[in-house]
């Protein structure tokens, strides 16, 4: 990853990797290997494409053009005749034309050429791409990337290392300038497509691109060449190495959330699961979308028997991204079927660049980690619960990725993204009335499906209703199942508009197939499709809102295991909590497990023909996890109903727990090699040039004066990494941060630390007096080691100076002013807050609003109490913390701890702990590093997506601070009733 400055796969990587391995197998862990240097794999950090130039990626591009001008590397050139414009058709030049040159107004050269990326490309570390539609490179990337780790660790596979993680493996990669409009290609492709399908591809290059000629057949036959194509280099290889080698292969494909998507990097996704022995997934971003990726995924898990799926999350949601957000992002892949948490990412160091690498970090410089195994247990014990048993699917939706194919042009595709639409909304409607379902993939069920038992088996799962979704073409392979399903009493539901093509080719036989009895044609209406599925098979589990609500949000996932049933329901409303009535076709007694504490309770049930029903509560973004079988235990409520309450005063001892922090994100900058007049250029903002005299900037984010000195416009840059740290290249700096301290604290500091990073590269001086070294001791993080100022700062403006000579690896980043003071908060509304440091210390006041009362770029903790009167403290009593703005809220009362809560409810149990009389009641909560780290200057607030764009987001870039809130309000002890 970017910050990398081991050299990849060297000698001093591997002595890492065993010391890494080592303290795994002592401590009982499992060491995963990566198996590239940042991602997409295929590269190996340049060792695959470095010595050949026949291994880079390659695509098939067009240039359309109005004289005949032929490019190098030619595979085809065309005539093509234009009619208002448009490409009508297009006939092969087998020879130059007598007058290159000459033009007319409706006609057009079409040449198509193979792109081969060239070197220099500073993502694949000035080498290039691989083509990963050609085996013998990706037979070059395990040589270079797997086999080394079997020659040093071959003992520890199976073992200490359970398997290694791929990542976004594609055939066009976005991280390279691809001409356009292109396809993915590969030198062989031609000899491949004729032995596949019996005629020259070369002669119908124009229909990939136009709506000419069979342009539907042979857009199927491409797709799917590329596809197994890159399914049997990439995937079937490494998945068979793997195997071979007692290690389990996983990871994820790239773009797996759409059609369009999936064709533009790698044709198809499911596909590539049938070969990884953990298939995985990637969800991006502080989200649910895209149910589609997790339902393909979980498919093929279920349909070949694979019992544990992956997915990648948490990654790009940003540093703030609480436990209650993380719990609903994983309680919705758990229903849906993925059960193997991958949290992205942890840092061991957040020097420089890696602290902005698609937050949140999740490690220990994070205030919260001490409490993170909260979620952590929950996460496992949901795991455990759904790989009991099999899941419980009757219903089959044929996959339209085929369609996509037909429908798909480089230069757009209105239908396909229609398409998706359509798909898009069919698994959501499907979700929300209830209707759990497969996808059967073409490829998958050419080779796992049969007619059995009346019943459509793909692998080990068996469907009573297959779904024929809106779409233009089906695979012919599919169509013979179908038949011999509808054959063997099988029941269809065929959502208009329903595909008419078998393999791209019109097919008068699927027609009359899909109007023959046992199809129910419906349109694509969420009613009519209810009802069919409904007519054709009743469903297993209905959930119904009470009092008329809807119950659209709450999913669920259904088990059999034995005499058990294992049910996980869900609500995925992360703001709204609902009451639900369940009834399940189940035998057996209700059990809940609580997978928050690990506890069992009996859950009362009505029982009538085979069927129970419950009444259950949900609160926002709440799950239940039930279990229906012989095993009875006792009953106990799992839901408070209030009797009294207390509300408590908004008054509390507010005590920060840890050092306080002011970020120092502005700077001005001198340079010498830096022309005058070029310095503070922003888009959409004012230029602020550099003074002729002095050399100096004005004021800029000082990720500006990191993106001057390496002259870096597009990516923020590797400096730091390995590939790039270069002896000679260099140039002096000079930097100047303010920041602003108050009389009162300028006389009595107290500790007060300056910390800069890589601070041994930097003379640094406060005021014009130099500062000391660091301390040994470190803050968050061991590169974050404050140096003593608490002697050198002087009432007013203080000002930071920082010189020293720029090299290639030198990154310049924010500093911080650490301590025991207050910042204190002037905002005006103007373009920016001002922020000065004040006295600290204990107060009383609200608890809420903490990040404008004195803590606003704070990470840590901070401790609230109060004192309380009770006259009747006896019975089941819980502190109900109200509104929350923390990850977690540690509870303690009269000294002991009561619990900790991260999520809805954010209640507590004190029953035990009140006495008659005074009570102490104290509340610890912990942040995040969002208000010490950003991204704070975007015009959007506290995003939901962050990438390390979002820090430097010129276009929606403010001078104001995005801070997120601290605190708690509406605070009361609640008495349960009984």
């Amino acid at each position: 990853r970017v910050g990398l400055v081991t050299p990849y796969m060297s000698h001093e990587w591997m002595d890492r990797i065993r010391a890494c391995v080592a303290e795994a197998r002592r401590t009982g862990m499992g060491a995963w290997l990566y198996d590239e240097d940042k991602w997409p794999s295929g590269f190996a950090g340049g060792l695959t494409t470095a010595p050949d130039a026949a291994r880079r990626a390659k695509a098939l591009a067009l240039r359309p053009s109005p004289t005949y001008v032929r490019p190098a590397e030619e595979v085809a050139s065309y005539v093509a005749s234009l009619r208002d414009g448009r490409v009508a058709a297009a006939e092969r030049l087998q020879a130059p034309p007598s007058d290159p040159f000459a033009t007319q107004r409706d006609r057009l050269y079409l040449h198509f050429f193979q792109w081969t990326e060239a070197l220099g490309n500073e993502w694949f570390n000035s080498y290039a791409y691989a083509d990963l539609l050609d085996a013998e490179t990706v037979r070059a990337f395990i040589d270079a990337n797997y086999e080394p780790y079997w020659r040093e660790f071959s003992e520890e596979f199976g073992k200490t290392i359970p398997g290694i993680f791929t990542d976004e493996p594609c055939y066009i990669t976005l991280h390279a300038t691809t001409p356009r409009p292109r396809v993915p290609w590969t030198t062989r492709l031609p000899e491949v497509f004729r032995a596949a399908h019996g005629y020259d591809l070369l002669d119908h290059l124009p229909s990939l691109f136009y709506d000419v000629g069979d342009f539907r057949a042979v857009r199927y036959d491409y797709w799917r060449t590329v596809t197994d194509l890159f399914v049997d280099a990439f995937w079937k290889q490494i998945g068979q190495w793997c195997a071979e080698h007692h290690c389990l292969m996983t990871g994820h494909a790239l773009m797996e959330d759409t059609l369009h998507s999936q064709i533009l990097v790698t044709g198809a996704a499911m596909p590539t699961y049938e070969h990884m022995q953990l298939p995985g997934m990637d969800h991006l971003s502080r989200n649910i979308q895209n149910p589609l990726t997790a339902k393909q995924l979980d498919s093929v898990a279920c349909q070949l028997g694979k019992r544990r799926t992956l997915t990648e999350l948490y990654g790009c949601s940003g540093q703030n991204a609480s436990l209650a957000d993380r719990k609903w992002i994983a309680d919705w892949h758990q229903v849906l079927g993925v059960n193997f948490m991958n949290p992205h990412l942890s840092l061991y160091s957040m020097r420089g660049a890696r602290k902005r690498d698609y937050p949140p970090n999740n490690f220990y410089q994070q205030p919260f980690w001490p409490s993170y195994r909260l979620l952590e247990d929950y996460l496992a014990r949901v795991s455990y619960a759904l790989t009991q048993g099999k899941r419980s699917v009757d219903v089959l939706v044929l996959h339209p990725i085929a369609s996509g194919w037909t429908l798909y042009r480089p230069e757009g595709y209105p239908e396909l993204l229609k398409l998706d639409q359509q798909l898009a909304w069919l698994v959501d409607t499907l979700e929300a009335i209830h209707r759990d379902f497969h996808f059967g993939d073409d490829s998958i069920m050419s080779r796992h499906a049969l007619v059995e038992g009346g019943a459509l088996r793909v692998g080990e799962m068996a469907y009573k209703v297959v779904v024929v979704p809106p779409g233009t073409t089906l695979a012919r392979s599919t169509f013979d199942l179908l038949k011999a399903f509808l054959e063997a009493g099988g029941k269809v539901v065929a959502i208009d508009p329903a595909p008419t093509l078998l393999d791209g080719r019109p097919a008068p036989e699927l027609e009359a197939l899909l109007e023959s009895a046992g199809v129910a044609r419906v349109a694509l209406d969420r009613d009519a499709i209810a009802q069919a599925l409904s007519d054709a098979c009743p469903p297993v589990v209905t959930i119904e809102g009470l009092a008329g609500a809807s119950a659209d949000a709450v999913w669920y996932h259904l088990r059999r295991d034995g005499e058990r049933s294992i049910l996980f329901v869900a609500n995925t409303d992360r703001e709204v909590p609902i009451d639900v009535t369940v009834a399940i076709r189940a035998e057996g007694a209700a059990v809940e497990w609580d997978a928050a504490t690990g506890d069992r309770r009996g859950l009362a049930s009505e029982a009538a023909g085979g069927i129970q029903r419950l009444r259950l509560h949900l609160e926002p973004a709440g799950s239940r996890l039930m279990v229906f079988g012989p095993e009875a235990v006792p009953a106990a409520s799992g839901t408070v109903t209030e009797a009294r309450s207390i509300a408590l005063s908004d008054q509390w001892l507010v005590e920060r727990l840890d050092q306080n922090a002011l970020t120092l994100d502005y700077c001005e900058y001198r340079m010498p090699a830096l022309p005058t007049g070029l310095g503070g250029t922003m888009i959409g903002r004012p230029a602020l040039a550099i003074d002729p005299e002095t050399g100096w900037s004005g004021r800029e984010p000082v990720w500006k004066a990191n993106r001057m000195l390496r002259g870096d416009w597009l990516r923020g840059g590797t400096a730091g990494n390995w590939f790039n740290v270069q002896p000679g290249i260099e140039q002096p700096l000079e930097l100047r941060l303010r920041f602003e301290v108050s009389p009162e604290l300028a006389a009595a500091p107290g500790r007060l630390g300056l910390v800069v990073e890589t601070p041994e590269r930097f003379t640094i001086s406060l005021n014009g007096a130099r500062v000391p070294a660091p301390s040994s001791d470190w803050w968050l993080d061991p590169c974050w080691r404050p140096s003593d100022i608490s002697g050198l700062v002087r009432a007013g403006e203080n000002i930071v100076e920082i010189a020293g000579t720029y090299f290639h690896d030198t990154e310049i980043e924010s500093c911080y002013v650490v301590g025991d003071f207050d910042v204190e908060t002037t905002d005006d509304g103007a373009s920016t807050q001002r922020f000065r440091l004040v006295p600290g210390g204990d107060r009383v006041g609200p608890a809420s609003g903490l990040e404008v009362r004195g803590l606003a770029f704070y990470a840590g903790r901070v401790r609230l109490t109060q004192t309380v009167t009770a006259d009747r403290p006896e019975g089941r009593c819980y502190l109900d913390l109200g509104a929350v703005d923390a990850m977690t809220a540690t509870v303690r009362v009269n000294g002991q701890q009561a619990g900790t809560v991260a999520w809805h409810p954010w209640r507590v149990e004190v029953t035990g702990l009140l006495r008659a009389g005074r009570n102490v009641i104290e509340v610890e909560l912990a942040n995040s590093l969002h208000n010490l780290l950003g991204p704070h200057h975007h015009k959007g607030g506290e995003l939901k997506s962050v990438s390390p764009a979002s820090f430097v987001d010129e276009l929606n870039w403010t001078d104001r601070y995005t801070l997120v809130p601290l605190g708690v309000a509406g605070v009361r002890l609640v008495w349960a009733e009984g």
